[in-house]
């Protein structure tokens, strides 16, 4: 009998050692506090709420665990406001999760309204709303993406007008990749309750669609830190995943957004020395020659500013050359795709 009671002694002893909570912490170099959370014992699996912190000592993040693997909520942060709220259930994304995206400034601080988005057992389950559009003038029918309050059309404009061209003068290159326009033509181009977007609402498209979007913190020269979105990632978010020169240059295209690689074209020909983005993605025409370079590499639409000025957006395939400047030669008119979205 007394063997026996020791043995069950030291069986709840040795699950009580096992079962120890071990608070850890880590710090930077200055002594600033980077992480906090417990485990299961010296080796054993997270559990509980794991806190991680920024280098100026701010929370950053909590999320909390069971045997190591996430459960419930768990909130990111940014100047002490909750941008973040997810809830976790076996590890996977459950139910719906909460995010306040930023307006587009400087440094994307300030706090937008807030937005929510519904997962089920780890996949995100888009709140889109699909339909068709039919074009009065010449009864071409486009699709459509609704979120967020926005309408989009997810097809480039194929109004056929004076001042638009089909890539390298072919009808099926306007059939898959719709005209292109002079920014003359263009300021016109769109139907009626319809107009070309600005770059703040492509932005807003990008915070109110949950996956779209990822942020890097980028250290300013006075030691604040910056939340700034990978533009990489949000260009490969909105490109079709198909009709690129390249596999790897094809898009995720999560919203049905549909960027396609559609070129431009310089109606009045170029100069020597000023072919843009080494030739690749556009054509001209010389006397009665016409020259083209590989189309399925760029992507050139119109976009406007707050004062209706159009100016090129640029997606390339590889995801490079963001700050793309497109030219013809001697300021000659460039041929740009239309991308309209509905007016409010």
């Amino acid at each position: 009998m007394l063997i026996r009671n020791i043995i069950v002694f030291a069986s709840i002893f040795l699950a009580l050692v096992g079962c120890k909570k071990e608070h850890i912490e880590y710090y930077e170099d200055n002594s600033t506090i980077k992480n906090s959370y417990f485990t299961d014992g010296e080796k054993g699996p997270i559990i509980g709420e794991y806190k991680e912190y920024r280098s100026n000592g701010d929370l950053k993040e909590t999320r909390n665990y069971k045997n190591g693997i996430l459960e419930g909520k768990s909130y990111w942060f940014w100047k002490n406001d909750t941008v973040y709220e997810k809830n976790y259930v076996n590890g996977k994304l459950e139910g719906i999760q909460k995010f306040r995206g930023y307006n587009v400034t400087k440094n994307f601080d300030v706090i937008d309204s807030l937005q929510e988005y519904h997962y089920s057992a780890g996949k995100y389950v888009p709140n889109i709303e699909t339909g068709v559009f039919v074009d009065f003038r010449d009864s071409v029918s486009y699709k459509t993406i609704s979120i967020g309050g926005q309408t989009w059309m997810a097809e480039n404009l194929r109004y056929e007008t004076k001042g638009s061209y089909c890539y390298a003068g072919k009808k099926e290159n306007c059939e898959i990749y719709g005209r292109l326009y002079t920014q003359k033509t263009a300021e016109t181009a769109c139907p009626e309750g319809w107009k070309i977007f600005s770059q703040n609402e492509l932005w807003k498209l990008g915070f109110n669609s949950n996956g779209l979007l990822e942020y890097e913190e980028k250290k300013e020269k006075d030691g604040k830190i910056s939340l700034i979105p990978k533009l990489d990632f949000f260009e490969y978010n909105l490109k079709s995943s198909s009709n690129w020169s390249k596999d790897e240059w094809n898009g995720g295209d999560k919203v049905g957004f549909s960027i396609l690689p559609s070129g431009y074209y310089c109606p009045k020909g170029i100069e020597k020395g000023n072919v843009q983005f080494n030739g690749y993605g556009f054509y001209y025409e010389k006397g009665k020659t016409q020259y083209s370079f590989d189309l399925g590499s760029v992507a050139l639409l119109w976009q406007q500013n707050e004062k209706g000025n159009l100016s090129p957006m640029f997606f390339s395939g590889s995801g490079k050359n963001q700050n793309f400047s497109a030219k013809c030669g001697g300021g000659t008119p460039i041929a740009l795709a239309v991308r309209c979205i509905k007016k409010k």
